[in-house]
């Protein structure tokens, strides 16, 4: 009875963690000026919540790209991104779907 208990809870788990869909979003700087900062937040709630690449990090050169996953624990799928560079110019995109089946790519030009 206990065994069948533990694979019922073990199924339970599974199904949870497979439907908070995997989400992420690719960034390439397109811009002159380094990429010091992006954070993100769910189009339902205004604050920028999660920051993907901190001011305390390496910056996002231009011409780079980089892939940043989103793990908040949620099924949210519409975010909004903020990018802050280097020469103090803020860029941001609005409602991208970041549970789509490929990841999105947003080219953030400075």
């Amino acid at each position: 009875m206990r065994l069948l208990a533990l694979a019922c809870v073990w199924v339970l788990l599974l199904t949870a963690a497979n439907a908070i869909p995997k989400k992420g979003v690719n960034v390439c700087n397109a811009g002159q000026a380094a990429i010091t900062s992006i954070t993100a937040a769910p189009s339902v709630r205004p604050s920028w919540a999660y920051a993907l690449l901190a001011t305390s990090s390496p910056a996002l050169n231009r011409g780079r790209c980089a892939t940043f996953t989103i793990m908040d624990g949620t099924s949210y799928c519409s975010y909004n991104f903020l990018a802050t560079s280097s020469n103090g110019r803020r860029n941001w995109i609005i409602g991208m779907n970041v549970c789509a089946t490929h990841t999105p790519s947003w080219k953030v030009i400075n």
